[in-house]
């Protein structure tokens, strides 16, 4: 798994500095570094942009992982009729825990129940899809 920063400076150079017709830009330390370090051109006129490129990348890889790892309520919003994802529940004896879940749409109610081992759908208290 890689992180925003090693994630953005992949798209920067994939945007950029591998589309790019300098010489120097093929040979670029920052390219070639695997360290996620911020841009570090050494071509004047591009300095700014791909400093641009980066920061946005990192804005949107951030906006991403948000929506990504945001928990829907089961109230609001219901998954797809058999889609499996992660479901949080209240446990019996207090606490959450988080287990994987098939979501069960009957065709006549359109009421909805999420179906997995040994725990009752009323406990559910949040769920997300599994991205795979």
């Amino acid at each position: 798994m890689t992180t925003i920063e090693e994630r953005a400076k992949r798209i920067c150079t994939n945007t950029f500095c591998n589309q790019s017709h300098v010489p120097i830009c093929k040979t670029c330390v920052w390219r070639i570094n695997r360290e996620p370090a911020e841009p570090q051109c050494s071509v004047s006129e591009y300095k700014d942009v791909i400093k641009d490129i980066y920061e946005s990348a990192i804005c949107q890889l951030i906006l991403q992982r948000e929506e990504l790892t945001r928990w829907h309520d089961p109230e609001k919003t219901s998954p797809n009729n058999l889609q499996r994802v992660l479901v949080k529940y209240k446990k019996d004896g207090g606490g959450l825990g988080i287990a994987i879940a098939t979501y069960h749409r009957p065709l006549c109610t359109g009421n909805g129940t999420f179906a997995f081992e040994a725990y009752p759908s009323q406990n559910i208290v949040g769920w997300r899809p599994i991205h795979e």
